[in-house]
């Protein structure tokens, strides 16, 4: 059973689907939607999770999808807005969904799976609530970027010189060349799709609704900058080092760096004491690995994961 329903932020309501199922197994899976998507986009892996009895629930982040409406600092919450400090909120929104949920289903423990954007909102989410999870998957996660502290400097000049359209274009472009450079002779009538999975007809059906078509403001980009600084700064307490943790990315994902950045994230959390940390690489694969060619295989192994977590 879905339903769709709502919980109170800081700047109006936060959007959610809970998915129910008729034999529950005591264990919850609370996903974090990427960059510029939804909630109904996990509607296929949600229902596979509810088959083998998870309770499922995914919130729109602020900005995105149902998530909209309201005031947060100076910034109205539109699509791609996600208002002051919208970054560290969209963390403290999920952790609001999860006690929620546990309030909801008492004695249930917690598995949270974020993709792209939502990996880092994913890993924050680990820095601060480690305790409140027991299983993370942390699908088509970023390349650390040096050069996110110069992004952020670079967003602040941009709007103190009223650019802030101008701008935020800018960097949505600079993002889609950069990410599609090595696709886009393969692609040409559609080249910005081409980065996200090599079935590009699963990614126009979602890519056509007018709650995909936004840009991030300069704001969201300086948000997005300063979670992807922070997800790699060093981890001040990490109380359950045993936690299990896996990466699934393509190797051909160049938000990714065709592999290289995603064994980098790997390599962080292990650094930081996580020793039950997993790595899965899909040949060929690209960003959206629920929207790929072999997206049932990522799915059952998905499932898989959880379901050995579970059993233990």
């Amino acid at each position: 059973m879905r339903k769709n329903l709502k919980f109170k932020s800081d700047f109006g309501e936060i959007a959610y689907l809970l998915y129910e199922c008729e034999n529950p197994n005591g264990f919850i899976v609370q996903i974090a939607h990427g960059m510029i998507e939804e909630k109904s986009k996990y509607e296929e892996l949600a229902l596979a999770l509810c088959q083998s009895g998870y309770i499922v629930a995914i919130n729109d982040h602020r900005g995105h999808g149902e998530s909209i409406g309201g005031k947060s600092g100076k910034h109205e919450v539109v699509w791609g807005e996600m208002g002051e400090n919208g970054f560290e909120r969209a963390v403290e929104d999920m952790h609001t969904l999860t006690l929620i949920l546990k309030d909801r289903f008492k004695g249930y423990s917690l598995f949270l799976l974020g993709h792209s954007m939502g990996s880092l909102l994913s890993r924050v989410y680990l820095q601060k609530y480690e305790n409140e999870l027991s299983g993370l998957i942390l699908m088509g996660t970023p390349s650390p970027n040096s050069l996110a502290g110069v992004g952020m400097i670079l967003c602040d000049m941009l709007n103190f010189f009223g650019m802030k359209s101008l701008g935020s274009k800018g960097m949505n472009f600079a993002t889609l060349i950069s990410f599609n450079q090595k696709f886009i002779k393969e692609n040409r009538h559609n080249p910005s799709y081409a980065w996200l999975t090599r079935e590009l007809k699963n990614a126009e059906g979602f890519k056509s609704r007018a709650d995909y078509q936004f840009s991030f403001t300069l704001n969201s980009f300086k948000n997005l900058f300063s979670g992807l600084k922070q997800v790699f700064s060093p981890y001040s307490n990490v109380q359950n080092p045993f936690l299990p943790i896996m990466f699934m990315s393509g190797d051909d994902d160049p938000c990714g760096e065709f592999g290289k950045g995603v064994f980098k994230a790997y390599k962080h959390l292990t650094s930081q004491g996580y020793c039950n940390v997993e790595l899965r690489m899909y040949s060929g694969a690209r960003h959206e690995l629920l929207l790929e060619s072999n997206k049932r295989v990522v799915i059952e192994e998905i499932v898989e994961f959880f379901n050995r977590l579970k059993e233990k």
